[in-house]
């Protein structure tokens, strides 16, 4: 049976559409951002469980969450650089801080195994299949503990990665990028505990209204600084900001005196100070203006991939309530009870060299 589609046509006999107001519209807009939102949301937070034998593709800077059977823990596998044989990976368990770092180079069909869940034997091995279009295909398959398999000794602490590319290139640890990513930060917070974000009022011709802007920021700032994990950001901060006094013969001295063993691998002074944040910044954005802010606390790391965002506070105003918190970055992990014992573990060692040694829990 054929539909009637007469009392759909118009005089000219053209099919006349359904008489839709533009909101409607607007809400199927609305609702594909919301759908795009949640799927990349989903993408990006997703841990990859590898049980057995896992195949993933990972391009140049870019990371990925990993699991492992039988173990809570969770494990950061960053992919630094890619070329057409080889690739540089960073390898760490979650929290970064408490774990330090270690990378390894692959080449084209070669293989290393890693211990994660344990020092003594490895817990998974990756293997660099192939390289194509600056992404690198990895291989993971899972060892379980009774095989015995030790780690590779290509596995190496961060710092060897660093130093070998001092040597090559005659330049300093810290890159151009690093140095100019801690200014940026720096000159957001302009060294102080009262900063509000440098784009306050700069789009603004009115200043009556760029005045009303500054006031809300410094006003939110104060309030989430005032708060319990504010505050102890700031606590944090004075923290790092003492590690440029630490040397390596104190570090030494005080991991031996507080773990009853000298420190070695990923835990050696060079590699744990070219990770470890050395100061904390913060800046205020608009979310939704006159009633909903941003307040963004950032890590500075000598290393640029442990430099950024680290916490965020999502607050209402006038009222000051923290609608969210998100830890990540150098904090992925984390939580408030941790971090708290965490600073309260090292500011208790007493010295310069606190906020170098991890905390264990």
């Amino acid at each position: 049976m054929k539909p009637n589609t007469k009392k759909n046509m118009n005089f000219h006999g053209k099919l006349k559409l359904p008489n839709v107001k533009p909101r409607f519209y607007l809400f199927v807009a609305l609702a594909l951002i919301i759908l795009y939102v949640l799927a990349a949301t989903f993408l990006f937070n997703s841990v990859y469980t590898v049980s057995s034998t896992t195949k993933v593709a990972l391009a140049a800077n870019s990371s990925m969450i990993i699991a492992l059977p039988n173990d809570p823990a969770q494990y950061a596998l960053f992919v630094r650089s890619v070329s057409s044989s080889s690739a540089v990976v960073y390898i760490s368990k979650y929290p970064i801080l408490q774990s330090g770092v270690e990378y390894v180079t692959l080449g084209q069909g070669g293989s290393v195994n890693v211990s994660l869940t344990s020092p003594s034997y490895a817990s998974v091995n990756i293997r660099l299949a192939n390289t194509t279009d600056y992404k690198a295909s990895l291989v993971l398959t899972y060892l379980s503990q009774s095989l015995g398999i030790r780690q590779s000794s290509s596995v190496m602490p961060l710092t060897s990665f660093q130093q070998s590319q001092q040597q090559s290139s005659g330049t300093q640890t810290n890159s151009t990028s690093t140095q100019t990513n801690s200014t940026n930060l720096q000159s957001n917070a302009s060294g102080s505990s009262t900063s509000t974000s440098s784009s306050s009022g700069s789009n603004s011709t009115n200043t009556s209204s760029s005045n009303n802007q500054a006031q809300i920021y410094a006003s939110v700032m104060k309030a989430a600084n005032n708060t319990a994990i504010g505050a102890l950001m700031i606590a944090q901060k004075a923290l790092y900001n003492q590690i440029k006094s630490c040397t390596p013969q104190q570090y030494n001295t005080t991991y031996t005196s507080v773990k009853g063993k000298a420190p070695k691998d990923a835990f050696t002074f060079q590699n744990m100070s070219s990770v470890t944040p050395t100061d904390i910044t913060w800046n205020v954005s608009t979310l939704t203006a006159g009633s909903l802010y941003s307040v963004l606390y950032k890590t500075v790391s000598p290393n640029s991939h442990f430099s950024g965002a680290a916490l965020n506070l999502e607050m209402e105003y006038p009222s000051n309530y923290i609608n969210s918190q998100t830890f990540e970055g150098a904090y992925y992990g984390l939580n408030y009870t941790t971090l708290n014992k965490s600073y309260a573990y090292q500011k208790s060692i007493g010295n310069a060299c606190g906020a170098l040694i991890p905390y264990s829990g």
